[in-house]
């Protein structure tokens, strides 16, 4: 059974636009374009193998 608040999605709740039409890409690839707009922010590499969370207080 279905928990109400937590049903599936119905078709009129499918994702729509330029997000709801995206493929997926290979990991090497995703790890490429995410280096490419990380230096292109400036952000630091060392994000990438840092956990989501890692440094921020829990409360």
């Amino acid at each position: 059974a279905v928990r109400e608040g937590n049903k599936p999605l119905e078709e009129g709740d499918k994702p729509t636009g330029k997000m709801g039409k995206r493929k997926s890409i290979p990991p090497r690839e995703f790890r490429t374009l995410l280096q490419e707009k990380m230096r292109l922010l400036k952000v630091d590499n060392s994000f990438i193998n840092r956990a989501i969370n890692d440094g921020f207080s829990g409360g």
